[in-house]
């Protein structure tokens, strides 16, 4: 997505940097909430506890789906009016979903609330695109944090929630504040006209594949987030059953555990400068080996909560790394279509989430938490060796 008259940085408004960084916090959390109280939510919609992972899986492959549908757009209509139209979705469908009567119908509204929610990989370009590159990790950074607390308190969020209000309270709430969101998007963000406003919808639809497989580095890229994007996925799926099954954990004990996932969010902000210096790679490698082992430990002190408590940081804090590094590669790639190829890198992402949420109880009910954390580690083993091949970039 190539905008005409990029600003420099310090020309950037800090309401339209703030407000990006708002709308990837509210709308990434609605995806979220139901990690922490998956066990809750499957009981009141009638699904077993092997399966509750589906609940979380349909936002995931919705917010996939509309990567490939909706985020594309970007590149052809005017993104105030794409995200103001998108965050208006949301609140209704998440408004739906606080009503739903059984599981269908929930799946069926979560998957769309999904599809809605990936306005925040619009977001995130857009903000790309205010800045020259030597400037653009740090106000990725600012953005990409917003992503991180949304993700991170968004589990916090749920667990108190679900204690007081209960899920279906929860998802109200989160329909007024996000409705509130959009007007506030709608008197904050620039409007800014896409270089690629000409082509069809058609035309960019069918530029993916040929993205994907054309573009030079990307497949690599692409293996690299999304390996511990799917380990991420698998330890959250069952990590607050096995906090409540082993560590006897209370739900409130539950969030507060959850928020060891917050150092995340400062780091997240100095890892733009760090991007910028040219040290990302050289940090994603580190992080991915550490984060191994912690999962790894796991495994022999899971009746320890500090184990728990040192493998959330890290596992939150890996993820938004390698996250950042890459986006920030991929818009590297074609400074010209970098809404599709986020969108191709995204899609990429969710789907081995998706996968990663759907099987994590799955594999809890039949060979237990040891074999989760197993399975996560080998995946960020893979991940180390693929890192061994990203070259640290500066400016």
């Amino acid at each position: 997505m190539a905008y005409p008259n990029r600003q420099s940085e310090s020309e950037v408004s800090l309401s339209t940097v703030l407000t990006l960084a708002l709308t990837t916090c509210v709308l990434l959390a609605n995806i979220y909430y139901p990690q922490t109280i998956l066990s809750s939510m499957a009981s009141d919609l009638g699904l077993r506890s092997e399966t509750s992972g589906s609940i979380i899986t349909a936002g995931q492959i919705g917010y996939a789906i509309g990567i490939l549908l909706i985020v594309p757009l970007a590149d052809k209509i005017r993104n105030r009016q794409l995200i103001c139209l998108l965050t208006i979705s949301v609140s209704v469908c998440l408004a739906i979903c606080s009503q739903s009567s059984g599981k269908n119908m929930f799946m069926t509204v979560a998957c769309l609330t999904g599809v809605f929610s990936s306005v925040v990989q619009v977001a995130v370009p857009f903000a790309a695109s205010l800045t020259e590159p030597e400037h653009r990790g740090r106000v990725l950074g600012l953005v990409l944090g917003g992503l991180v607390s949304g993700i991170v308190l968004s589990r916090t969020t749920a667990s108190f929630a679900d204690q007081y209000i209960g899920w279906r309270g929860l998802y109200l709430t989160a329909a007024a504040v996000t409705l509130i969101l959009a007007v506030l998007q709608y008197r904050t963000l620039p409007e800014k006209v896409p270089a690629g406003n000409g082509e069809s919808l058609t035309r960019i639809l069918l530029s993916l594949p040929r993205i994907f497989l054309k573009t030079e580095g990307l497949k690599t890229w692409l293996a690299i987030a999304s390996l511990p994007m799917t380990a991420a996925a698998l330890f959250w799926s069952v990590v607050p059953m096995q906090l409540a099954d082993c560590v006897l954990l209370t739900k409130s004990e539950i969030a507060v555990v959850s928020l060891c996932g917050a150092v995340s969010i400062p780091t997240v902000i100095g890892v733009g400068v760090l991007l910028d210096k040219g040290y990302g790679a050289t940090l994603a490698r580190l992080l991915t080996v550490v984060t191994a082992g912690a999962f790894l430990a796991l495994a022999y002190f899971s009746d320890r909560l500090v184990s728990y408590c040192f493998a959330i940081a890290l596992c939150d804090t890996v993820l938004i790394v390698v996250t950042a590094v890459v986006q920030r590669s991929v818009f590297l790639l074609n400074a010209l279509q970098t809404a599709r190829l986020n969108a191709v890198n995204v899609a990429s992402n969710f789907a081995g989430s998706a996968a990663g949420s759907f099987v994590g109880p799955w594999i809890y009910q039949h060979w237990g938490f040891a074999t989760v954390v197993g399975v996560g580690c080998a995946l960020l083993s893979i991940d180390f060796v693929f890192c061994l091949r990203m070259t640290d970039v500066r400016g």
